[in-house]
């Protein structure tokens, strides 16, 4: 007996070592494929996948832009591609990364074909006559189009065959987990039966660390319940609808330390801003969590509100899961999104296509109107023998109607130019003063109309700048028109121009209504007027403003006050 004993205790210690590190063994092998798969392989998928959408939304721009030639799809087409280039740049990480060279390989046959595609339809962004090229070779184009839609077809497959790969090797792991299971559980009973041998109490101390364990492992199911979809903010109930647990996000969104939401009613950690009790228990959302968790349903993204300890209102989307521990429900996870910012980005869209709609409102009525006085003039002619005199005020009006038309079309061109960074001006030394007095000139017959005082305010001499002198004369334009056309009779705008440091200041500065602080970030933006404005214009003035000065190497600034008027500047380089 005494020759048996330490082989017993040999075999007892390797068995209980089996049992302690052996589990933790296989499931880190099991744990490390299912990460793989999970935070690996499947959001590669995925992110092949956002690429697809992201080249047909590439190519629905495109075509839009065909169509109407609008600015809006080229600029969202260049956000697009900024989108594609991060997305090839994560694909091109992941496969350097984890060195599959099948996917590797796809992966440079869909960036092969972006290339051959997006080279096929660059020059439709620069000119006209490049969009008018295109649209003839229309069909090579969509064949490029269709090639890279092929790629990354392939893409996704060789990628779904790393996954199958992966689940497959996830298989077999998990079938030997469960062969070393049985081989645990051999162990065990053999251990127990040789614990029995020696000590009955032994076993009973074995048995009390198995109880043990299951208890932990059961606490630790209920944590990672709730932990599942720490995102958001996430509040775990009981069965009595108290709150077990709430993470980092719902105490910074609803302002309950976790602590101090714990048993409390889920109704008033989420409406704890409502001063009366049954106002909360009353809620919408209060309602519904509660008909869900009676009912044991799963909800999902239910769009509602909660009113924060602080006090004031938060858009929310919520959605509930039961908390299920085997077959037992043993409460409920509910998830908070805080959709301020989704329905900040809705508004936006929503103003955004506004303004387009207000903007081809704008051109086709500044477009229609002069178009209408020529037709008709032009008709007049044809039709009616008329004097000489007549004759001739009708051709003044027809050559009227097309320059404000060759105005607006110019000035089209120009923002189009700006947008594709293809405006250039001719700078050369010149007099900044001949320019000034130039744009007064053409500037004091609409201020006499206007009943508008112009002020002169730039010292004798002037040091010489670069300018491309009939650009800086159509930037003082617009902004003494744009000055007028705010001021009240009676008042007054002032031009003037100071020597600084660093070159020369110019500024018209008017005595009008001013402008509001939110609209002052708008200013500068093509087509943009205020909402509050009643005075006609495209919204290009200023935003030609803008791209004028800045290629001149200048910089535009405001300053204004409602009733106090506003001073518009700009510098410009001097001559060394």
């Amino acid at each position: 007996m005494k020759r048996r004993i330490p082989w017993v205790v040999l075999f007892l210690a390797a068995a209980l070592l089996a049992l302690a590190f052996l589990p933790i063994y296989v499931d880190r092998r099991v744990e490390a494929d299912r990460t793989y798969v999970d935070e690996v392989l499947q959001p590669a998928r995925d992110t092949v996948q956002i690429l697809t959408t992201v080249y047909a939304r590439q190519e629905s721009r495109l075509q839009e832009y065909l169509v109407t030639g609008s600015s809006l799809p080229r600029e969202q087409l260049n956000e697009l591609r900024i989108r594609e280039n991060r997305l090839l740049e994560y694909l091109d990480d992941f496969v350097d990364r984890y060195a599959l060279e099948d996917v590797r390989l796809s992966l440079g046959d869909v960036m092969d074909a972006a290339t051959l595609w997006q080279i096929g339809h660059s020059s439709v962004l620069d000119t006209a006559e490049g969009r008018g090229a295109y649209i003839e070779t229309l069909d090579e184009g969509l064949d490029n189009y269709e090639r890279l839609l092929s790629e990354l077809s392939v893409l996704r497959g060789a990628i779904y065959e790393e996954v199958q790969d992966a689940e497959s090797r996830l298989a077999e792991e998990r079938e030997v987990q469960g062969r070393v299971t049985l081989l645990l559980v051999a162990l065990a009973l053999i251990a127990l039966a040789l614990v029995a041998l020696i000590s009955r109490q032994l076993s009973d101390a074995v048995a009390e660390t198995t109880r043990r364990r299951e208890d932990e492992v059961q606490s630790r199911r209920e944590i990672d319940a709730v932990l599942e979809a720490t995102a958001e903010a996430v509040l775990g109930l009981d069965l009595d609808r108290m709150v077990i647990r709430l993470n980092q996000a719902g105490t910074r969104l609803l302002g309950f330390s976790e602590e101090d939401a714990r048993g409390r009613a889920f109704q008033d950690v989420l409406h704890a801003g409502l001063p009366d009790p049954a106002d909360r228990v009353d809620r919408p959302e209060a309602r519904a969590i509660r008909a869900a968790m009676v009912e044991g349903t799963a909800v999902d993204g239910v769009d509602g509100e909660v009113h924060p300890r602080r006090g004031g209102q938060i858009e929310v989307r919520w959605s509930l899961r039961p908390l299920v521990d085997g077959r037992n429900v043993r409460g409920a996870v509910l998830t908070l999104t805080d959709m301020r910012e989704v329905r900040s980005a809705e508004r936006a869209l929503r103003k955004a296509v506004q303004a387009r709609e207000e903007t081809l409102a704008v051109v086709g009525h500044d477009l229609r109107s002069p178009l209408g006085s020529i037709s008709a003039g032009a008709e007049l002619l044809l039709d009616v023998p008329l004097s000489e005199e007549k004759r001739r005020r009708q051709l003044t009006l027809i050559q009227s109607a097309a320059q404000r038309m060759n105005r607006l079309i110019q000035d089209l061109m120009d923002v189009a130019r700006m947008d594709s960074g293809g405006f250039q001006v001719m700078t050369r030394r010149g007099e900044l003063a001949r320019a000034l007095d130039a744009a007064l000139s053409m500037a004091e017959t609409r201020a006499g109309r206007a009943d508008v005082e112009l002020i002169r305010a730039w010292p004798p001499s002037l040091p010489p700048v670069w300018l491309d002198e009939d650009r800086i004369v159509q930037v003082v334009d617009n902004l003494l028109a744009n000055a007028l056309r705010y001021t009240p009779p009676g008042g007054s705008v002032e031009v003037g121009a100071t020597p600084r440091k660093d070159g020369v200041e110019v500024w018209v500065k008017d005595t009008g209504a001013g402008i509001a602080e939110e609209d002052l970030a708008h200013l500068w933006d093509p087509f943009w007027r205020p909402e509050t404005s009643d005075q006609e214009g495209s919204g290009l003035g200023l935003a030609i403003v803008r791209g004028i000065v800045e290629a001149h190497g200048g910089r535009v600034a405001v300053e204004s006050r409602p009733g106090r008027g506003s001073r518009f500047s700009f510098t410009l380089r001097r001559v060394d």
